[in-house]
């Protein structure tokens, strides 16, 4: 969950940048993509990570039902920002793009996954 967070912030920063640089328009428009990428990733961990000690068939089974339904709806959130709501595209893109990246990297740096930890070589 503290990914979420930092993937937040993140998003935040950079909407209020293009907010302030291009428009409300286009503020906005970041917002809408972090928040489909932000309701997909809460969607994914709520499927994937609930009901505790399970087998692992149905571990594995919970990982993809909750990874199908996190682009499920980033897919219908995005398709309601761009046909409905008439967003631009290029900054809905950019605000999914942040989102996803500070994402996978919070979830990285806090498990101390992206550290060099002296690999071995073979040859």
């Amino acid at each position: 969950m503290r990914a979420v967070a930092v993937s937040s912030i993140a998003a935040t920063i950079v909407a209020l940048v293009v907010l302030v640089l291009v428009g409300p328009r286009f503020g906005g428009a970041v917002i809408a993509g972090a928040v489909a990428m932000q309701a997909g990733n809460l969607a994914a961990i709520l499927v994937a990570l609930r009901g505790g000690f399970l087998p692992a068939r149905a571990a594995f089974a919970r990982l993809v039902l909750g990874t199908f339904g996190k682009w499920l709806l980033v897919s219908a959130v995005l398709a309601v920002a761009l046909a409905v709501l008439k967003l631009p595209a290029l900054p809905v893109l950019a605000g999914l793009l942040v989102t996803a990246l500070a994402y996978l990297l919070a979830l990285g740096l806090w498990n101390g996954r992206l550290q060099d930890k002296g690999t071995r070589r073979l040859c």
